[in-house]
């Protein structure tokens, strides 16, 4: 005790001083905020969400995860640099008096520029090198491994030899690329904030055909899931799930699957396939459906995709959809959309 107010006086503090400012720490003194973390995406409507943390994975794709201060959840995995809308919890009054619930995020990867020749050899070639997969993108985003393996239907490779190889007769143009390789691949998942309700979505988009000077023809195939955790005797359950991409003006959505409703009295593995006008190849999307239905979603000139639709019979049953489409972008038109994934319960 001798020596501590020596210690004090070094320090340019007075005893005095010193039981000021712990009487101002015991009445309540705020302590400095921690500084937010910086995020490598671009995050341009919030919502009331704020980025709270950022993985880096070493295939170069980060996860970055978002959250509103009622515990709302949103993260985001793919290419550094994606720009993220994320929207509002919304609560809506169905017919039956009930109070449902909506909660939605949307990320588009970084443009290409499409005016300078062999924009998509290099995006596909850094891909492959950075052993890149949409397997990894879902597992990064918080997918169970297991789970996100099951996407792998229709993700790989682009089907038929003969078709692949008539392909590339076809293709034209010195920057002429190989057809039913990946440019992109990328994840977003929403949850809401009683940490019951999740939803999940994956895009991946392959060329189809270069026909130089930025003239592309790109698919998307798509995949969802979601389920609720609720073990509580009045849980929340989903009732609704959707995703699809949105494409920026001037592309135009020249062929997509599924294009009608189809009624699910059991749950089943749903394939959407089609093959390209353009190039004969095929391409396609495989997941597991529920009852009640799954059907088109969004359809226009620059977008796209899916819903399922229903009521989950229990806790961590596994609803799904999937869409796939082709889309033309001429040398005008960005190649990047946004992927949306949305949720209701």
């Amino acid at each position: 005790m001798d020596k501590q107010p020596i210690r004090w006086h070094r320090l340019g503090l007075s005893v005095a001083g010193s039981f000021a400012i712990s009487a101002l720490t015991l009445a309540g003194a705020a302590a400095p905020a921690a500084a937010a973390p910086r995020m490598s995406d671009v995050l341009s409507q919030a919502n009331g969400y704020v980025g709270v943390s950022e993985v880096a994975h070493s295939d170069g794709t980060v996860t970055d995860t978002y959250r509103d201060p009622a515990g709302a959840e949103v993260r985001v995995s793919g290419p550094r640099g994606m720009v993220i809308d994320i929207g509002p919890t919304v609560k809506i009054q169905a017919t039956n008096g009930k109070v449902l619930h909506s909660q939605s995020v949307a990320a588009r990867p970084p443009a290409l520029d499409k005016s300078s020749p062999g924009a998509a050899d290099r995006a596909i070639a850094a891909y492959e090198a950075a052993g890149r997969s949409v397997i990894n993108d879902a597992i990064h985003n918080g997918l169970d491994p297991a789970l996100a393996r099951q996407l792998d239907g229709g993700l790989g490779a682009s089907s038929g030899t003969q078709a692949a190889a008539a392909a590339e007769t076809r293709l034209v143009g010195a920057n002429a690329t190989a057809s039913g390789t990946i440019i992109y691949s990328w994840c977003a998942d929403t949850k809401s904030s009683d940490g019951y309700v999740h939803g999940h979505a994956c895009d991946v988009q392959k060329m189809d055909q270069d026909q130089g000077g930025g003239n592309w023809y790109v698919a998307d195939e798509q995949t969802s899931s979601g389920w609720s955790t609720d073990t509580r005797w009045f849980p929340d359950r989903l009732n609704k799930l959707a995703q699809w991409v949105s494409y920026p003006g001037g592309n135009q959505v020249v062929t997509w699957r599924p294009n009608g409703t189809q009624n699910v009295g059991q749950c089943v593995t749903v394939t959407e396939s089609f093959s390209s006008p353009q190039t004969g190849l095929g391409y396609s999307i495989s997941t597991n459906v529920c009852p009640d239905s799954i059907g088109a979603y969004t359809i226009t000139n620059t977008q796209f995709g899916s819903r399922w639709q229903g009521y989950e019979t229990d806790a961590n049953v596994y609803e799904g959809s999937d869409a796939v489409d082709l889309v033309h972008s001429p040398p005008t038109a960005s190649d990047s959309p946004y992927l949306h994934v949305q949720i209701w319960w």
